[in-house]
């Protein structure tokens, strides 16, 4: 999240809704609505700068290769789940 972008991002609390753009104002608004600690924020801000970077892009087998079958789109396991989660 260090580089300029025009990605925003959307925080709910309490029922509210609340639009940030760019790290500073993230980390600002985590802080003092959602009352996070400052390692958190930094972790959560270095997870996201990794997404970012593709650093989470990878494929393994260990979904086949554990659960016996092969892994699924998180919008397909919803689509076939969503009884469990009310719909």
């Amino acid at each position: 999240m260090t580089q300029n972008t025009s990605v925003k991002f959307l925080i709910t609390s309490a029922g509210a809704r609340t639009e940030a753009t760019g790290n500073s104002e993230v980390r600002q608004l985590l802080a003092a609505q959602l009352q996070m600690t400052p390692y958190l924020i930094e972790y959560l801000s270095r997870v996201a700068e990794a997404h970012q970077r593709g650093d989470f892009d990878v494929q393994t087998d260990i979904v086949r290769e554990v659960g016996g079958a092969p892994p699924k789109s998180p919008d397909a396991f919803v689509a076939e789940s969503r009884g469990a989660f009310g719909g």
